[in-house]
């Protein structure tokens, strides 16, 4: 996902199709959801931008050391074999999580 604007993926599955980023540009919220794909360790999470990646299932196709480059990125409650919570994986706090939901990124826009 790329862009300079304010992306939202609520419950989303995302399939990796070979190496890279995931998350790039902008302003993300992957709030629940999927990250799938094939090829073990093979993509980032994100490498510009600001990302939060929260309550979501990460598969094994996921680097150990999934943030890249310049940013603002953090990670909240994920699950499956691509998740850790080590120092190169940057945790929200419950009160930090707080600022991170789908109703305030859309501040007030209903699609």
């Amino acid at each position: 996902m790329r862009g300079q604007g304010t992306t939202v993926l609520d419950g989303c599955t995302v399939r990796s199709l070979g190496p890279g980023n995931v998350l790039a540009g902008g302003t993300v919220l992957l709030n629940g959801g999927r990250l799938e794909g094939e090829v073990a360790k093979s993509v980032s999470l994100g490498g510009s931008g600001a990302a939060v990646v929260r309550d979501a299932w990460l598969g094994a196709h996921v680097k150990d050391d999934p943030w890249t480059g310049e940013g603002g990125f953090a990670e909240y409650r994920n699950t499956g074999p691509g998740a850790a919570v080590t120092a190169d994986r940057p945790q929200l706090t419950d009160r930090q999580a707080t600022r991170h939901t789908v109703k305030r990124y859309l501040a007030g826009w209903r699609p």
